[in-house]
């Protein structure tokens, strides 16, 4: 392979066209840009309805109330008190202070503006493409991984951040930039060591370079901003324990990785299948780079590339960051699609830009024109009902539920919700998850549930909980619709009216 990667001199943006001339317009690409910040708008600005979100907006209630972050669990009735690195408290806090200050509508139109500014610097980065049409494929390759997996959580901070370090390892930002950068990424999502990846692989490179091409100015000097990044990501990393959680915040997305076992059944981490569109597009993205390869790309771009795109193949929730790293490595490479540069300036480019600008006005403006959270599907009438017969707040009573429910009885009752457990799977100890996704997947429930001593079981119908449910002479169905149940045992089943 390093014959296919021979050395090649640090790319620059395409030179100056003789079309841009001052007063003949905007250019194309501008135009077009506006249009993809717009859908980035409209992405990130959606109904919130991500169940972890409810989790971390209730954080955030509980941070600004007890003026502390929370150092151990205090939303369980199974794992009360259990070590808890509360990763995204500087969101939550956001979160909470925005919806005391103007509701919902606040945090949605944050997640708008994240989503928009991180599709801003993804079409800053692609503008060495030589070819408009290539930078559009590019855009459209990113937005159909990311676009289905950008909902409103914190996802969308470590989103803004990972294409910041992205545009300082591509020499767009000078590297002190990384320390604000890293500081925020760090006290608001937990994947912020990829900055770290990303300047290590960008620094192996650059010495391949050099390797390839000895006494090569260039080279030379590519080693030598490859080394500043690196000091100054190390610097900005470490800048992570200045915040409330110290060094939990910074060792903790390594401690996290250790947990296998309780990240084993959560579908985000799991390799993916390649039977979703997104997964399609994501391989189309990296079969690209890997002929990208074959066509010359420096290792200073390939190497931070091929190692950020692997990523993807070992967990879905790594797809989207994977795709963006591949497409902006390849944009660099020669590729003709068309004869328009996007460095135009005519009529239509004006009239595009003047578009696009009116569809990000939109966008933001019709964030308040929709509802603002989407709880279907999620059993808000189901825990009224517990509440309205006392069983809810009894520390006697042991309710068991699935994950999702967990996050919204912490949003409802805060630290007084007793949940048997949520989706907080860093956290919880590896029994309480086994016996979920036991549960989950059809394991033996009679024995889980006796062993949990559970007097209330609030599930799914169409289950095998409640196929098993259904026959136990122990356990009562009380309540049940097309999308939840209640069954009560037989030791609290007068107090569920029954």
């Amino acid at each position: 392979m390093t014959d296919q990667l021979a050395h090649v001199p640090a790319e620059a943006p395409p030179p100056e066209r003789t079309d841009r001339t001052p007063g003949a317009g905007r250019r194309l690409a501008d135009g077009i840009g506006l249009i993809f910040v717009a859908v980035g708008a409209v992405v990130g600005g959606a109904t919130l309805q991500d169940n972890s979100f409810l989790t971390h907006l209730a954080t955030g209630r509980h941070i600004l109330d007890t003026g502390g972050v929370p150092s151990g669990d205090i939303y369980s009735a199974t794992a009360p008190g259990e070590p808890w690195v509360v990763q995204s408290w500087l969101a939550s806090v956001l979160y909470a202070l925005l919806e005391r200050t103007t509701d919902l509508v606040g945090i949605r139109l944050l997640h708008a503006v994240l989503v928009a500014a991180t599709i801003a610097v993804i079409w800053w980065l692609l503008d060495r493409a030589t070819s408009i049409a290539v930078r559009i494929a590019a855009m459209g390759i990113v937005l159909g991984v990311g676009a289905t997996m950008w909902q409103g959580r914190p996802l969308l901070f470590g989103l803004l951040g990972f294409v910041l370090a992205l545009a300082v390892n591509d020499r767009r930002l000078d590297p002190r930039w990384l320390v604000p950068i890293l500081w925020v990424w760090g006290q608001t999502h937990g994947s912020f060591p990829l900055a770290g990846v990303m300047a290590t692989a960008a620094l192996g490179g650059a010495w391949l370079d050099r390797r390839s091409a000895p006494g090569d100015p260039v080279a030379e000097a590519d080693l030598l901003t490859a080394w500043r990044t690196m000091v100054w990501t190390v610097v900005g990393t470490a800048a992570v324990v200045a915040g409330p959680l110290g060094l939990r915040g910074l060792f903790f997305p390594v401690e996290l990785l250790t947990r296998g076992d309780a990240l084993e059944g959560v579908s985000e981490w799991k390799p993916p299948a390649f039977d979703h569109p997104r997964d399609l597009v994501f391989a189309v993205a990296f079969v690209t780079f890997v002929v990208a390869l074959r066509g010359g790309l420096s290792w200073r771009r390939a190497l931070p590339a091929l190692v950020i795109g692997l990523t993807g193949f070992l967990a879905v929730r790594n797809l989207a960051l994977a795709t963006i790293v591949l497409t902006v490595a390849v944009s660099a490479r020669p590729w003709r699609l068309g004869s328009l540069t996007g460095h135009e300036r005519t009529p239509l480019a004006s009239g595009l830009f003047g578009l696009g600008a009116a569809a990000v006005a939109l966008g933001l403006l019709s964030v308040p024109l929709s509802s603002s959270i989407d709880l279907e599907g999620y059993p808000t009438d189901e825990l009224t009902w517990l509440d309205d017969r006392g069983l809810l707040d009894d520390d006697g009573v042991v309710i068991v539920h699935r994950a999702t429910t967990g996050n919204l009885w912490s949003l409802r009752d805060g630290a007084d919700a007793r949940n048997f457990v949520d989706d907080r799977f860093d956290m919880y100890p590896l029994d309480i998850l086994a016996d979920h996704r036991e549960l989950l997947l059809g394991g033996d429930v009679g024995e889980i549930l006796t062993r949990r001593g559970a007097d209330v079981v609030l599930w799914g119908p169409g289950t095998s909980v409640s196929s098993w449910l259904e026959i136990s002479p122990e356990w009562t169905i009380v309540t049940t619709d097309d999308d939840f149940l209640i069954a009560c045992h037989e030791r609290v089943i007068t107090r569920c009216g029954a």
